[in-house]
């Protein structure tokens, strides 16, 4: 009984479904399709000739093993370095954006500008790159410093440099944007065309944007270096350039941080018939010479009394003297010596003695007071100079006309010997009114000395 409640229990139960294929199911339009395409292009290489040399149905001549480019079709050199090829300006790749946003962009925006790099735009920068070299070369029949930099996109060329060759810049179509290694972006649309480029005795073109630069005339990048399928040996410090039927210059790059090497005459003229290297002439000039004292001059020699060494004392007494007006409210004006470093308390010792000596100074008792400070030469000495900035503003200026430096200037037209005469000790030859010396007194560590 039980068996057969069993059995009638597991008739009633329906079935269960089967369960979905995992093998993905086969797509017969797909292998229709490709068929069809095979078809098609079997009919249409059925239309081309066939190629009595090698038998096989192509268009245009037989080229295999002729040595012929296959992107000009010009005898002479292959495909990877052919000139056409490497004239063309590589664009940059562009983000792709979603087609109905293209659209709507007006046609200018979408071509944008030209996107370039340069790593190094003087010295400092060249160095660290690995990859540049610099030399001189000859642009337009002038001697240009250039730096070849494979790390720069374009070929660039200074606006100093433009100007010495005479050359005058055009405006390209679109601008170029240039990246620099610190971050900043440069636009310019400045551009120089059919620049002649002498290098080892051959002349190349090359086309070069305007870009301000510091160390370089000249920065030759990839665009032409890969045009002449530039061989750069880091090494050695030199490119070869490969020109049309098989021919090649070599250039040999400067050694920027070594010194230059010393060469007997003999062997610079043996170096410059081999025609690699490149000879300039500098002029030099000997500098260490002392200057002349006047005494080494005749004239001076024999008026030995108009021109003395020292002054023999303070100036003479004359009709006009130097005085100091001050206002009516004005008292007198003491200040606190300025603090100084042991060399200039030295020095401030040393030239109050001398004056003391010479009798441009002596000890006072005046309530006036003014610091003193010293100011450093262009020959590296000291200059003791006092403080009157406090009695300035109480002192009723002089009014009196000054000379124009144009009517000076129309005064000399036609001059071309010129003299000067020069005061030693200038400001100490000024003969002040005897009531006014009080005010010109200044203090010091040393003591309070008035002139």
């Amino acid at each position: 009984l039980r068996r057969e409640s069993v059995r009638g229990q597991l008739s009633s139960v329906p079935p269960v479904p089967a369960l979905p294929s995992t093998q993905p199911p086969k797509n017969n339009k797909r292998k229709d399709k490709g068929a069809q395409t095979d078809q098609r292009a079997r009919r249409r290489l059925q239309q081309v000739p066939q190629c009595p040399t090698c038998g096989r149905h192509h268009r245009g001549e037989f080229r295999f093993g002729q040595d012929v480019c296959y992107y000009c079709h010009e005898a002479g050199h292959f495909a990877n370095r052919c000139p056409k090829k490497a004239q063309q300006p590589q664009q940059p790749p562009q983000q792709q954006q979603p087609r109905q946003q293209a659209q709507r962009q007006p046609q200018q925006q979408q071509r944008g500008r030209q996107q370039a790099r340069v790593y190094a735009i003087d010295q400092a920068e060249a160095e660290q790159q690995p990859g540049t070299m610099s030399g001189m070369v000859i642009l337009n029949n002038v001697p240009v410093f250039a730096l070849f930099d494979t790390g720069a996109t374009h070929t660039f060329i200074s606006r100093r440099c433009l100007d010495a060759i005479g050359v005058r810049a055009t405006t390209a179509i679109d601008p170029l944007e240039v990246s620099l290694a610190s971050g900043r972006k440069i636009v310019t649309s400045a551009k120089a065309s059919d620049l002649s480029l002498s290098i080892s005795g051959r002349v190349l073109s090359t086309d070069a944007f305007v870009l301000e630069m510091k160390d370089f005339d000249l920065i030759l990048g990839m665009d032409w270096l890969s045009f002449y399928h530039a061989d750069i040996k880091c090494h050695d410090r030199e490119i070869t350039l490969y020109l049309p039927r098989d021919e090649s210059i070599t250039f040999f790059s400067s050694r920027n941080r070594s010194l230059p090497h010393v060469v007997s005459m003999a062997k610079a003229t043996k170096l410059l018939r081999r025609g690699n290297y490149q000879g300039y002439l500098v002029s030099l000039v000997d500098d260490s010479q002392k200057a002349r004292s006047p005494h080494d001059v005749p004239v001076v020699r024999e008026f030995v009394d108009v021109f003395p060494n020292e002054l023999p004392g303070g100036p003479p007494n004359r009709q006009v003297e130097f005085s100091v007006d001050l206002i009516p409210v004005a008292g007198p004006i003491s200040k606190a010596s300025y603090r100084m470093a042991p060399k200039e308390l030295q020095e401030l010792k040393a030239q109050i003695q001398e004056l003391l000596r010479v009798g441009f100074i002596r000890p006072s008792v005046s309530p006036w007071g003014a610091p003193v400070l010293f100011v450093k030469k262009k020959d590296g000495s000291m200059r003791m100079c006092i403080d009157y900035q406090d009695l300035n503003r109480l002192t009723i200026k002089n009014k009196y006309p000054l000379p124009r430096i144009d009517d000076l200037f129309d005064q000399l037209r036609g001059a071309y010997v010129f003299s000067k005469i020069d005061l030693r000790s200038g400001y100490h030859q000024l003969k002040i009114k005897e009531s006014d010396i009080a005010k010109t007194a200044f203090r010091t560590r040393y003591g309070h000395y008035e002139f």
